[in-house]
């Protein structure tokens, strides 16, 4: 029988001398990275394959660290053990066609010499990294972040949270943090935006209460939020002291904005100051290198450190200019257009803006790590919802209306499937696990025993069946005692784990899923009171609402209650179908409010203060560039909002 291919090899894969030789030489470069990441450069569909290379790099890793410097001579005798136990088949034809002798074919036929040459790579190859091995692992970690970036693109693969950070979503988890998120925001926009000050035409000497309350009271809660972003961004947890420091600078960024807007308005003769959020950003801007007097000594010391940092500052200008000067911008664009097809575009730059700037986080999140995902997406989301809800109270047909609806369904739909697609590949790869995340098992269902060795690992691969009551003890297990109710309750509180890749992968894409929905949802709440206390209260100093009637409110309110209701209809499907699939939506969602709630919390506040304060009266974010107040009392007055009446 011809083989047109070639010779077929029946000796396994696993007993194969080259193929020994390809898995040790991927288990020496697994073994120079960390731990936690290591495997994610192994690509392969086989757990035993997967579990095999990881085995050995972890043999490797731990004689590379020891003090003793035959170590890694003493593991590769393990390793020369085991490439005595493979096979090596004939010579291949290339080696065939090599000029030699008869009796050197037969030796090559033999398998003699492969094993030969195996053993001297082998030897080699750990020679060479024993005397070099830190030069190396460094070059091999820097070769290993550039490709599995690559690979994620290329395979179109999802980053994962890291095992710290998929243990404190499990393990923290407070209900009332959501709940806070939605209570809290309003507040600031209130105390602002629904006080009298009057007309903006006084002279700035009597416009005391906006230059003294306005001003700071609208800069601080507009600030507050951007040094918890950054020292996320960096690696710095928002601790208490470390939100006291926050505030510090908060407060000094609000006296040098509240003065420059002083200063502008002296200038200028009068309030209010054109364009005068936008030179608060600009002036709050030149104050954000100060946010890194509040770092650590040595992270700032550290040159490593240094590129975390710029990163960070990247993101943070990135966020001002994106949401401080372009949405405002695309904001009066769609206010001013005239026919429904330019409204369509414009929300479709909307959506391509927020976009851009979840790019610009998967951008980052190799330099910065994949745990500031939650910040980005939730500033994204939160910024972009808010000026949607802008965008509808100016009002517009219903055909923009439904092309918001289909991007939130199909933006949805994507990460549903990409859930999917994450499941199955779990259950593809190995049927016989759960193709959801793995779940800690209470107590009352299994009782887990691990043993301890000299070098303070545990061995907790050994599982028994929890002992119910009136069971006798199987024959060969010696019999145990009794659970006390006690234990029971103390062990049947699930224990967060580490979790594999895919698990942390998942849970990746499933906070990133469930932040934006909870923004889309709880964003359109918040300016539904919001714009009813406008309308109601202080009705004058709103743009958004001072020209509106009844009717016209009325009919703003409807179009933002019925894109609540589509929301939240969305939203309790999401959940029914993540449920279906064994997740807790509900858990992951109350673990990323309760790690990440100083920065969540901040960037809400921001939002909503910063993006509703450009539509007051006051603010001189006249986007026309008409400025008809500086034309003086004597040529116009002030009718409402920006809207101004020539004096005949």
């Amino acid at each position: 029988k011809r083989y047109p291919y070639g010779r077929v090899n029946r000796i396994p894969p696993s007993e194969r001398g080259w193929v020994f030789l390809e898995r040790f030489i991927t288990a020496v470069k697994v073994a120079m990275l960390d731990e936690e990441n290591a495997m994610e450069v192994v690509v392969t569909d086989s757990v035993a394959i997967r579990d095999e290379i990881q085995g050995y790099a972890n043999m490797l890793r731990k004689a590379a660290a020891s003090d003793d410097k035959l170590a890694l001579e003493e593991t590769m005798g393990f390793f020369q053990s085991e490439l005595e136990l493979k096979h090596f088949t004939a010579a291949s034809t290339d080696k065939l066609l090599l000029s030699c002798s008869e009796s050197e074919v037969n030796s090559l036929h033999s398998g003699d010499s492969d094993a030969k040459i195996v053993s001297s790579i082998m030897k080699e190859f750990v020679g060479h990294l024993s005397r070099s091995w830190s030069h190396e692992a460094a070059a091999q970690r820097r070769r290993a972040k550039s490709v599995a970036t690559k690979f994620k693109d290329y395979m179109y693969k999802w980053d994962a949270f890291s095992p710290e950070l998929y243990i404190e979503l499990q393990e923290r988890r407070d209900w009332w943090r959501p709940l806070l998120l939605v209570v809290l925001p309003p507040i600031p926009v209130f105390i602002t935006n629904l006080v009298d000050y009057g007309s903006p035409m006084r002279p700035w000497q009597e416009q005391w209460l906006f230059v003294f309350y306005y001003t700071p009271v609208y800069s601080w809660f507009s600030l507050c939020g951007l040094p918890h972003t950054l020292g996320e961004c960096a690696g710095i947890r928002s601790t208490p002291r470390k939100c006291f420091q926050y505030a510090m600078w908060t407060t000094m960024n609000m006296l040098w904005s509240s003065i420059a807007w002083l200063l502008f308005g002296v200038l200028l003769s009068g309030f209010p100051v054109p364009l005068g959020i936008s030179r608060g950003v600009l002036a709050a801007s030149m104050m954000l290198p100060l946010v890194f007097l509040t770092f650590p000594h040595e992270m700032l010391t550290d040159r490593g450190n240094w590129w975390r940092i710029g990163y960070s500052y990247l993101g943070a200008v990135s966020a001002q200019l994106v949401f401080g000067v372009l949405m405002p911008t695309m904001n009066y664009l769609l206010k001013s257009a005239e026919t429904t097809p330019m409204q369509m575009l414009i929300l479709v730059f909307f959506l391509i803006v927020k976009l851009l700037f979840e790019k610009l986080g998967e951008f980052l999140y190799p330099k910065l790590g994949a745990d500031i995902m939650p910040i980005m997406v939730w500033t994204a989301s939160i910024c972009y919802e808010v000026n949607l809800c802008i965008a509808m109270s100016s009002g517009f047909d219903l055909a923009p209306f439904l092309e918001l609806v289909i991007f939130d369904v199909v933006e949805n739909g994507y990460h549903l499937w990409c859930l999917h697609r994450d499941m199955a590949a779990r259950h593809k790869v190995d049927p016989t696990l759960s193709p959801t995340p793995s779940a800690a098992t209470s107590a009352t269902s299994a009782f887990k025993t691990s043993a301890v060795f000299d070098d303070g690992t545990a061995d907790e691969s050994h599982w028994q069946p929890a002992l119910q009551p009136g069971i006798p003890h199987p024959p060969h297990s010696p019999p145990q005692s009794q659970p006390t109710p006690a234990q029971i309750a103390a062990s049947s509180k699930p224990t967060a784990t580490a979790g594999s890749l895919e698990d942390r992968c998942c849970s990746f894409i499933l906070s990133s899923l469930l932040l934006r929905e909870f923004a889309e949802i709880t964003t359109v709440v918040m300016y539904i009171v919001e714009v009813t206390a406008f309308h109601y209260i202080a009705p004058r100093y709103s743009d958004l609402v001072c020209l509106q009637d009844e009717s016209h409110f009325n009919q703003m309110i409807i179009y933002l209650g019925g894109d609540f209701v589509i929301e939240a209809a969305i939203g309790c499907a999401t959940y029914w179908i993540l449920t279906q699939h064994g997740l807790d939506p509900w858990g992951n969602l109350k673990g990323n409010m309760t790690r990440f709630f100083p920065v969540f919390l901040g960037t809400v506040v921001c939002a909503h203060n910063f993006f509703l304060g450009h539509t007051h009266s006051h603010a001189g974010m006249d986007m026309t560039f008409n400025f008809a107040w500086l034309k003086g009392p004597e040529a116009v007055e002030w009718v409402c909002g920006f809207h101004y009446a020539p004096i005949s």
